[in-house]
């Protein structure tokens, strides 16, 4: 694989103009005090202050400020004031119509109310007498997630949640992810040991319908060979399910009683052959943008990726940016916003995703807490970052950035005799170096 620099191939601009020839006549005789003599003189020093200013006022432009994200901080809920053993976050989902965050930590479900920002509360929580990994809401219902199982809870007072019926999974496998759709809660599942059942054919998807949510029932499950269920994002009528060290596969759900893989059986979005490190999917999500659709990965060791899925039987990875330790990222109308475990962001433009022009980058706290999920609502400019302690607020900030800097001038120019009494300089040039400010900041793309 060929490492392009990000340094050179997009933001190192080396701009060089050619300008008018300039005459200096040093024969004395041809020096008559005529105004056209006097300017056919004067020359040289016009172009060379035309090419200066030129060159400046490009370099004016390309400074023009742009759009630049960064947050200051609101408020925080600090999840270690929970009394059980077990009090680190581990998943959360969040209700921006009512104000309401849910976050599993240790065995409970909490649900805070953030309508101040600044002093997020607990408003109630809800005890599963298990610990708590994931939860997904609908409506008026929560699916709380556990190794085994999951809980419907009623949420339609979140002040007095009630749970209704739980459900379990086969025992020898563990529930990764979560996500509901049309009263289906899909569940992304993975084996326990290899091959629990003959074949290994291993179960990765269980599909359970909730339309009664008291009386929860499996209605599929989706098998693959070898293969895990880690992660999920639906888009449409398509699930794109992911196995964090292999990639993703694509599963059509237009039935939910008959989940089936594109393409056949070895439908697979191999990003493996393809990345620089081995493949580590945290998080996907799924849009199309200008016709075509686009998967945008969330990967631990490689970093930032994006894939073409408009042909859903020929998944195709396209390009990405290289950041170690990223865990998850969050897609608005016109932003992507990759989070790092150290709790920095990157902000990167949806207009000509496969540019990955940054617009923003902010680093909200110090590397001793650690980052799990990012949620972003724009129309609030609210930015939730799910930590190891609990959930943090913070206000999304629109700026302005200078992000371009003059690095080296220079000049060249030859003179030309011609005959006894004449000097043709020519050309005359200005070379102008102008970097990216951020350049430095990123190692390169892949």
């Amino acid at each position: 694989m060929v490492m392009k620099s990000h340094l050179q191939n997009r933001n190192h601009y080396n701009i060089s103009l050619i300008y008018f020839y300039c005459f200096n006549y040093m024969d004395v005789k041809l020096m008559k005090r005529s105004t056209k003599k006097l300017l056919m003189r004067l020359l040289p020093v016009i172009a060379l202050f035309l090419a200066i200013n030129i060159g400046f006022g490009i370099e004016y432009y390309l400074r023009i400020p742009k759009d630049w994200y960064t947050v200051t901080a609101a408020g925080e809920y600090n999840t270690y004031n929970n009394s059980y053993y077990n009090a680190t976050s581990q998943g959360f989902a969040i209700d921006t119509s009512e104000k309401i965050a849910y976050v599993t930590s240790g065995e409970e479900l909490l649900i805070l109310d953030y309508n101040n920002l600044d002093s997020p509360s607990l408003l109630s929580s809800y005890n599963k007498s298990t610990v708590t990994l994931d939860v997904a809401i609908d409506g008026d219902i929560a699916v709380v997630t556990s190794a085994k199982n999951i809980s419907i809870i009623d949420i339609s007072n979140p002040a007095s949640p009630i749970g209704l019926s739980n459900f379990s999974i086969h025992e020898d496998y563990t529930v990764r992810d979560v996500d509901i759709k049309d009263d289906m809660v899909y569940l992304a599942v993975r084996a326990d040991y290899l091959g629990p059942e003959p074949g290994l054919n291993n179960r990765i998807l269980y599909v359970v319908n909730i339309t009664n949510p008291s009386a929860p029932t499996e209605i599929s499950t989706l098998r693959r060979y070898g293969t895990y269920g880690d992660e999920l994002f639906i888009y449409g009528d398509i699930l794109y399910l992911s196995q964090d060290d292999w990639g993703t596969v694509l599963i059509d759900i237009s039935d939910p009683a008959s989940p089936s893989l594109y393409s056949g059986y070895y439908s697979l979005f191999g990003l493996v052959s393809h990345l620089p490190q081995y493949v580590n999917v945290q998080k996907t999500e799924v849009r199309s943008i200008d016709g075509l659709t686009y998967i945008f990965v969330a990967d631990l060791e490689n970093g930032y990726v994006i894939g073409d899925v408009t042909n859903t039987a020929g998944p195709q990875p396209i390009d990405g940016v290289i950041l170690r330790d990223v865990v998850s990222l969050h897609l608005t109308s016109n932003l992507a916003f990759v989070l790092r475990s150290t709790g920095q962001t990157l902000v990167y433009s949806l207009k000509k995703p496969t540019k990955f022009n940054i617009v923003g980058k902010f680093d909200p706290y110090g590397e001793t807490l650690i980052a799990k999920d990012i949620y972003v609502h724009q129309a609030t400019s609210t930015v939730f970052i799910l930590r190891n302690n609990g959930l943090a607020l913070y206000h999304l900030r629109e700026g302005v950035k200078n992000d371009y800097y003059l690095e080296e001038i220079s000049f060249g120019y030859t003179w030309i005799a011609i005959g006894l009494s004449l000097l043709i300089c020519v050309p005359m040039f200005i070379s102008v170096v102008i970097r990216h400010k951020e350049t430095l900041a990123y190692s390169s793309k892949f």
